[in-house]
């Protein structure tokens, strides 16, 4: 999963799809922006933080989260 559907989010998942070399499943991602929550982007869901640790990850036997925010502005 990806914590972050931002900028850095998407090219995170631009990167790991991109790269042959490495060998992951893109759940979803994970995000605070109640706007984007039950959307896509690029085929892949956007889940709450909630829905995401109470239910996708532990029902998906997720094993790795990738930061992928920018805390800089705020």
């Amino acid at each position: 999963m990806i914590f972050g559907a931002g900028t850095l989010g998407q090219a995170t998942l631009n990167a790991l799809l991109t790269d042959t070399s490495v060998n992951i499943k893109i759940i979803g991602f994970i995000d605070d922006n109640a706007s984007l929550h039950n959307k896509y982007l690029f085929g892949v869901p956007i889940y709450s933080v909630n829905s995401a640790f109470n239910k996708i990850i532990p029902e998906n036997k997720v094993a790795e989260i990738i930061f992928a925010i920018d805390n800089s502005g705020k």
